[in-house]
């Protein structure tokens, strides 16, 4: 939600290794893409390291060339999980925060649950098998929970925040809560509803789930804009890649790139 957001690298077709823009991947890349797409439809635990190899038309061998094992393979993945993450929740460089892009954070947040769903969905099993990844998804909670704390710092910064009412110690509280609607929203899903109904759309839902944690410590004007924003963002077909480039005085400049979702 910054004035630097990057976009994910552009969709691959895994099986011939050639992005939309007509560059080829790497045997590398196409096996790391071919996984996350038959973890995301199958589940981490149901997919083997033929199972990938075979959906991409290359040889076991070929593939642990690149990894030896399932395990490396995902913590790889994982760490495109974080990378895009923490790419896509940039601060703004001008000290000012706007509804759109809160909005942005809340909605972007959903869909990189769902655009690795199989790794976030799956990250205790991953976690008990890879003692690497799981102190590497702490670190990374650590850093979801406070960066959330600092965006709502920038609201206050901002003047967005109702005065009186949003101390340091219930931000903190808030931004930990909040954080844990956002990791746990995938779980929350999947014991309320049968698999085939959890959709784009029904995670997406999470964001304004998520948002109105922080919505009563919000000035009226600015969260009813803020939800607004939400609700128009939601009901896009692709994720909004947004940079934003920020001038002295807080006037914005913006323009969007859409990554299609996997």
């Amino acid at each position: 939600m910054a004035a630097t957001r990057s976009a994910y690298s552009p969709p691959v077709s895994p099986a011939n290794g050639i992005t939309e823009k007509g560059r080829r991947r790497s045997n590398r890349d196409r096996v790391r893409e071919a996984a996350l797409e038959l973890f995301n439809a199958h589940g981490y635990a149901s997919v083997t390291t033929n199972h990938i190899a075979d959906h991409i038309n290359i040889s076991p061998g070929n593939l642990y060339y690149h990894f030896r094992n399932k395990e490396q393979i995902v913590e790889s993945i994982y760490r495109d999980a974080v990378n895009y993450s923490k790419q896509s929740s940039d601060l703004p460089s001008g000290g000012r925060i706007g509804p759109d892009d809160l909005a942005y954070y809340f909605v972007n947040s959903m869909d990189t649950l769902w655009r690795y769903r199989s790794v976030f969905g799956d990250i205790v099993e991953i976690g008990r098998r890879n003692p690497i990844i799981a102190a590497e998804h702490r670190e990374f909670m650590r850093w979801s929970t406070g960066r959330l704390y600092e965006i709502f710092e920038l609201l206050g910064a901002s003047g967005n925040l109702r005065k009186g009412v949003a101390s340091r110690e219930v931000l903190q509280v808030v931004s930990a809560n909040t954080a844990l609607v956002i990791t746990g929203w995938w779980h929350y899903l999947h014991a309320e509803l049968e698999p085939a109904e959890v959709t784009v759309g029904v995670v997406r839902n999470g964001a304004v789930r998520a948002y109105f944690l922080i919505d009563p410590y919000l000035k009226p004007k600015f969260a009813a804009a803020a939800r607004a924003a939400i609700a128009a963002q939601q009901h896009e077909q692709s994720v909004p890649a947004k940079r934003a480039a920020r001038k002295k005085g807080g006037t914005q400049s913006t323009s969007r790139r859409s990554t299609a979702l996997q």
